[in-house]
């Protein structure tokens, strides 16, 4: 499994963004060598919260929000916390120094450890490297085409 950074997943609502061909041809050329997707809660949150944010977000009424979330869910696999999951997370925000933003994609990171999953489909591959316990792929990469 290859789990998707918020940021991939909102590229793929956001169909103006100029990432959003990238994010979509590279989740295809993915799946066509039978890769599955999956989000974890956290990601989720934060698409909530970009979904509904008036400025410098999508500006989303609730239920677009939510009917937009429902759309999303439906095309990939949930990656939830587990119990253990918090643990995992004081781990690896120890172990790496972290604070402010960057204990939110420890969290997603935890999720993904703590499951058994190592790779990451992002757009942010520097804020995920510093992760040695997974494989940062960038759509870019994985496309073979120049970063924009």
């Amino acid at each position: 499994m290859i789990v998707l950074d918020t940021n991939v997943a909102s590229r793929l609502v956001q169909l103006t963004h100029p990432h959003h061909p990238y994010a979509y041809r590279a989740i295809a050329q993915l799946r066509s060598q039978d890769e599955i997707f999956g989000l974890t809660a956290t990601s989720i949150y934060e698409l909530y919260f970009i979904f509904t944010k008036p400025s410098m977000g999508f500006g989303f009424t609730i239920s677009q929000a939510i009917n937009t979330l429902d759309n999303i869910r439906h095309r990939f696999q949930l990656v939830p916390e587990q119990p253990s999951t918090l643990e995992v997370w004081q781990m690896l925000v120890t172990k790496y120094m972290l604070g402010n933003r960057l204990v939110f994609d420890a969290r997603i990171a935890a999720t993904m450890v703590d499951r058994g999953y190592r790779r990451l489909l992002t757009f942010n591959d520097r804020d995920f490297t510093r992760f040695e316990e997974l494989e940062v792929l960038n759509p870019f990469d994985v496309l073979g085409v120049p970063r924009v």
